[in-house]
């Protein structure tokens, strides 16, 4: 079988049982005595070589120094505690896996709290009651109805359930018991047998205990005989007593014969002694391993079900990144369609539905397997578009049974094999490609639900009326600083912020002399809404873009972030300015409620790609410009709630820290709880007048010269979070953390704290987000090392700006410049910065 698989074995050396390479010679003769044919060996090799070489499986030899590999013999007492030794054992962690063999491993307990504290379970299912004693050990069961077990026991592969306990309030299981159940060969029945776990299995009657007791009491109790037990001549041991019956009694018997109930009815004795009952000897070699392996991995994909859906419920993420593989690669992917559906369409948690539908895609793509194509792309589909409006429209019910119905034609359109594609011509083949755009479909339905739950930041986006709308024709005029994230970044974006809660430091500055992000407005007696996109500082002959939006067709497109103005469409239907819903016409909308129109231009001096909050900051100044002209109060917490709202509703995304560095001077710390409605509170932090500057002289912006490539990162990060990686959900505590810390840097005046907070931030990003230090940067950032406190990359990295913290005040420029010498980086580019301690500025025209 092997050879099928070695690289120096050709086919037609195979068929013909030649083997060439290292061991010469040739291979499958077959004894003299052989009964197989010639016809059937070449006929057995085809298959072999067809079903392992040509399906692309592959073999390889592994050393594994740490592995132990144990099993259960004939002395229950000593393998028990050989699992309590190994259940001592640490949690080892590797890359994106964890695995602890502990006391409750790969197993769901309802009420774990009746588990004593020396007790091991493994693969266990126990749906309902369940105390376990000290020193007791099970092993791939499955519990349904209410159990004890005492000391000492050993339960494998036992299923209980209410019909198998025939109505008993509890089955109690005594002290040193061990309960082990086998499916044979001949039927899927199982037989379950019992004995005792100090019990000698060899040793005759006389010499011997059963369930750790004499013989005689087992004799006496049941009224059963040695000849019920034994044939004549036969060694009156354990392993030869046919004491065990197989089938929908099995469990009664054991229970009976080990005493754990109470005597049963002389009918039921009568029908024990005339069963085809079986001695451990007559069992073992009948055991299916097939099934018995079979059922252990359906129960493991069983118990994967119970613990995520318990974990989505309660809101307690579980990793499912490696058990949704598993359980998708044996076969068990129905279980687990089954469970995410069910969450999806019955939690009124927006956050709870949209991880549901991730883990859906994450199943998808464990089936498609690896190499199989990005998974990050479009997906739009017509086929799907139905539940997306069901999901947008709030009909989350409709719309994941859509989703479900789609998936289901997708898995079941498949490609007939053809000669060559590694499995038997003419067999169904599932599309892997296909599998993994179904995944992009799914994880643009949880994208949808995410914009749900981030939209219940709407709450927090109170708007007060102030005054009377600012005076037709009087322009209202916004500029903004920019703002370099600290410490904390990652953390402000969805779902990770209201799954996990977020801290964010970071600081606002101007560029050049000035807040290089603007917008203002003016009401016109049109009424329309012009939008003009236009630079601050106009090169000559460059005319500036302008739509013009006369009919509420002319915005239809605020949701595609591609189209022209979106961003300020957007934010003329969030706040309410124009009802797209509305049978009204816009013109007459407009000239009722504001008399006319508004002309609305934007600007930003920043290269595209920055890295440092454009344009959410941006948005920002928009909704502050609306806001002052038609009179309503600017609350800089308001119009960070409000910017999280107009990114979900175009579609962009987004977390909340862009929008509070710009709207709120000088530095501070931003904060989500892990929980919904999402709420952001902004501390700024009061720093004295000579601190600021000792920090203002020593921080420098440098431009890389490139745009900064963040076009699957997100998706990426999300992903990862949402099957909770290890490095994931560790970097992001200790993103929060490192907020937190930054700030008390900055409270204490600590520069070089504040310096190694920024450093640490800059690790924490590049682990979020793989492959975001391009290696310009990185050469640029190992030569600037000695002369800096701190360094970082602005935003997720990858382009656009960097900042560092300088030891000596105002070398800064004088030392990036050279460093760009001495490395032969001369793309890069200091750029003049203040911090500004105001934030955004408005102004109303006289």
């Amino acid at each position: 079988m092997l050879l099928s698989l070695a690289k120096d074995i050709s086919q037609t050396d195979y068929m013909e049982g030649n083997r060439r390479g290292t061991y010469g010679g040739s291979f499958g003769a077959g004894s003299p005595t052989a009964s197989s044919s010639s016809d059937d060996r070449s006929k057995a090799r085809g298959i072999l070589w067809q079903r392992l070489r040509l399906s692309g499986v592959t073999m390889q030899a592994v050393v594994l120094p740490t592995l132990e590999h144990d099993y259960l013999d004939l002395y229950p007492s000593q393998y028990i505690e050989r699992v309590q030794r190994l259940a001592n054992h640490r949690e080892v962690t590797s890359g994106d896996s964890s695995f602890a063999f502990s006391r409750l491993t790969q197993s769901f307990v309802q009420e774990a709290e009746k588990l004593s504290s020396s007790c091991v379970l493994v693969n266990c299912l126990c749906n309902s009651s369940v105390s376990v004693e000290n020193n007791s050990v099970m092993m791939h069961c499955r519990v349904d109805a209410p159990l004890s077990v005492g000391q000492g026991c050993l339960l494998n592969s036992v299923v209980l359930s209410s019909d198998a306990c025939q109505g008993a309030a509890s089955t109690t299981v005594p002290d040193h018991t061990a309960l082990l159940s086998f499916t044979l060969d001949d039927n899927s029945n199982r037989v379950l047998v019992c004995f005792g776990t100090k019990d000698d299995l060899e040793s005759v009657v006389d010499s011997s205990t059963f369930c750790g007791k004499p013989w005689s009491d087992l004799f006496s109790r049941t009224g059963l005989t040695a000849e019920d037990l034994w044939s004549e001549g036969t060694k009156r041991t354990i392993l030869n007593a046919r004491l065990f019956q197989s089938g929908p009694a099995s469990l009664q018997a054991a229970l009976w014969l080990a005493n754990a109930c109470s005597a049963p009815s002389a009918e039921f004795v009568t029908a024990w002694r005339q069963a085809q009952r079986l001695s451990l000897t007559d069992i073992l070699p009948q055991v299916n391993a097939s099934m018995e392996f079979g059922s252990r991995s359906r129960l493991s994909a069983e118990i994967v079900v119970a613990v995520q859906r318990r974990g989505l419920h309660s809101r307690q993420a579980v990793s499912w990144v490696s058990s949704f593989r598993s359980a998708a690669k044996n076969g068990h992917s129905d279980l687990l369609f089954a469970m995410l559906d069910e969450v999806a369409s019955q939690s009124t948690d927006p956050g709870v539905r949209a991880r549901a539908l991730a883990g859906i895609a994450d199943v998808l793509a464990a089936i498609a397997g690896d190499g199989t194509g990005l998974r990050s792309g479009p997906g739009a589909n017509r086929g799907w578009k139905a539940a997306y409006r069901q999901l947008q429209d709030g009909n989350v019910k409709e719309g994941v049974e859509l989703l479900a119905a789609e998936r289901k034609r997708w898995m079941n359109s498949r490609l007939t094999a053809s000669s060559g594609s590694g499995v038997p011509e003419g067999s169904p083949m599932i599309r892997p490609r296909e599998l993994l755009r179904a995944a992009r479909h799914y994880e643009g339905a949880a994208q949808i639900l995410i914009s749900q739950a981030v939209k219940t930041a709407e709450q927090f986006a109170v708007i007060k009326h102030e005054r009377d709308p600012v005076a037709m024709n009087k322009w209202v005029t916004v500029e903004a600083p920019a703002r370099a994230d600290l410490a904390g970044g990652w953390s402000d974006t969805p779902p990770i912020t209201y799954e996990h809660g977020g801290s964010v430091t970071n600081v606002a500055f101007m560029v050049k002399g000035k807040r290089p992000i603007g917008a203002k407005i003016k009401r016109i007696p049109e009424p329309i809404l012009r939008l003009c996109l236009v630079s601050s500082q106009p090169k000559p002959g460059e005319v500036p873009l302008v739509v013009e939006c006369k009919e509420l067709s002319d915005m239809e497109d605020y949701c595609n972030p591609t189209a022209k103005a979106a961003l300020l469409k957007t934010a003329f239907y969030c706040m309410k300015i124009v009802d797209l819903q509305s049978s009204v016409p816009m013109a007459e909308q407009l000239k009722s409620e504001y008399d006319g129109g508004f002309e609305l231009q934007t600007w930003s001096d920043l290269p595209s790609g920055s890295g440092l909050g454009t344009s959410s900051i941006l948005a920002g100044a928009v909704c502050a410009a609306i806001l002052k002209v038609v009179g309503h109060a600017v609350d800089n917490d308001a119009v960070t709630h409000m910017v999280l709202v107009v990114e979900q509703m175009l579609t962009t995304g987004g977390g909340w820290q862009d929008q509070a560095g710009g709207l709120f001077g000088g530095v501070k710390i931003g904060r989500c709880s892990c929980q919904l409605p999402l709420k952001v509170d902004i501390e700024p932090l009061n720093l004295s007048p000579e601190f600021i500057k000792e920090f203002d002289r020593r921080f420098v912006v440098i431009y890389t010269g490139r745009t900064r490539l963040a076009r699957n990162i997100l998706q990426e990060v999300i992903r990862s979070w949402y099957g909770q990686l290890p490095r994931i959900v560790n970097t992001t505590k200790a993103l929060v953390a490192g907020s937190e810390a930054c700030a008390e840097a900055f409270r204490q005046g600590d520069l070089e704290k504040i310096g190694m907070c920024m450093d640490q931030y800059w690790e924490q990003k590049k682990i979020m987000a793989n492959g975001c230090e391009p290696e310009q940067v990185r050469q640029f950032m190992a030569a600037l090392k000695p002369y800096a406190y701190g360094q970082s990359m602005t935003g997720a990295g990858g382009g656009g700006f960097m900042y560092v913290l300088m030891k000596e005040p105002d070398t800064g420029a004088e030392i990036a410049r050279r460093v760009m010498t001495e490395t032969g980086i001369t793309s890069f580019e200091v750029w003049e910065s203040t911090i500004d301690m105001e934030g955004v500025w408005i102004n109303v025209e006289e």
